[in-house]
């Protein structure tokens, strides 16, 4: 099992690059990213309870073109299942960016994505199962789904 967690999902504006996404996400909730112009991350600043950087592309490349949005958590699955606060957090910045779903998948399983075709892989988010379905004991060592979809109402209703 990794220990890196990311989060895909699709801003409202795709055609931005990484230091206008970390002024915009910035405005909403201040010192969440830093960022280095030239850079291929965004790291996550002193606002972020949890380590890790934002990236265009798990391939690290800041392409406008690629309309998905990569955010690298050093944390487990256990915190993504149990810690409200956690998704509070990614809810957040995501909501700042417009983005209305996001997806969770382990590092281990990017490379099962990362050469797909951009519609292979939009499919491939579609057919994702709700995280309320992850299941520690069924998904390892092996389970067909990668992806889990956030799905749940849970933090909106719990954290307001």
């Amino acid at each position: 099992m990794s220990k890196h967690i990311y989060v895909i999902f699709r801003p409202e504006h795709t055609d931005m690059h990484l230091d206008e996404i970390v002024r915009l996400v910035n405005t909403t909730m201040p010192h969440t990213f830093t960022y280095t112009r030239g850079e291929p991350t965004a790291d996550l600043g002193s606002n972020s309870p949890w380590p890790g950087y934002m990236l265009r592309t798990p391939d690290w490349d800041d392409r406008t073109d690629y309309p998905y949005l990569w955010i690298n958590f050093c944390c487990y699955w256990d915190t993504v299942l149990s810690d409200l606060r956690f998704r509070e957090f990614v809810r957040q910045i995501c909501e700042s960016l417009g983005a209305t779903r996001w997806w969770y998948i382990e590092e281990n399983s990017i490379d099962l994505y990362d050469e797909m075709p951009l519609n292979e892989f939009q499919h491939q988010l579609t057919l994702s199962p709700g995280i309320e379905t992850f299941s520690l004991p069924r998904y390892f060592p092996s389970s067909p789904h990668h992806i889990y979809l956030d799905t749940s109402q849970r933090v909106t209703t719990t954290m307001h």
